[in-house]
């Protein structure tokens, strides 16, 4: 006895085109619109990309409670009012640690401050991305910034003020660096 399946023939090569395609793939995009909609991960923007909010954090509070805990002097400098403090983070380099605090400048440009009782190469090391070299020192006021470069574009600047190094990176301008250096020499450290 012989059985026949009741599929019918399929149509030849020749006859499958573009349409036959394209009302099979139809539902797929619309389905795949559909559930990336729903999850919120698009959005419709006709001008192109737009910049979004800076995201702010508490650099004031957070430095408070690295001083608290630090064997080390920490300051909170008087930035400019259009700088947002957007980020901060402690962690140890070897036995010492670091306090670590973002800005994003009025022109959108990320600063990096970090205060530690880690010695300058260590710390400069530690920050840096890819292999670090000395290139030269800048001299802020009366202070002296030893000058590194590594495999970016962001110079990276420490000075010793004997009981903390301070170390300054980002992509700041030349004079956002001098900004930032000059705050936060002149701050005093956060009582304890």
């Amino acid at each position: 006895m012989t059985y026949v399946c009741g599929m019918a023939d399929k149509k030849p090569r020749i006859l499958q085109g573009t349409g036959d395609m394209v009302w099979t793939i139809a539902p797929l995009v619309v389905a795949c619109l559909l559930v990336a909609g729903l999850v919120g991960q698009c959005s419709w923007s006709p001008g192109g990309p737009t910049e979004g909010a800076i995201p702010t954090f508490d650099a004031a509070s957070a430095l408070e409670v690295d001083a608290g805990i630090s064997d080390y002097p920490i300051r909170m400098p008087q930035v400019p009012e259009d700088w947002t403090p957007n980020s901060g983070s402690r962690r140890d380099i070897g036995p010492a640690t670091a306090s670590t605090v973002g800005f994003v400048t009025a022109a959108r440009l990320y600063l990096q401050l970090t205060q530690s009782d880690a010695a300058v190469q260590p710390l400069a090391s530690a920050y840096a991305k890819g292999s670090v070299d000395r290139a030269g020192t800048e001299t802020i006021g009366t202070t002296e910034w030893t000058v590194f470069d590594d495999d970016s574009d962001e110079p990276i600047w420490v000075t010793d003020l004997g009981d903390v190094r301070i170390l300054i990176r980002g992509s700041g301008t030349p004079s956002d660096y001098v900004t930032l250096a000059t705050a936060v020499i002149e701050a005093a450290p956060i009582e304890r």
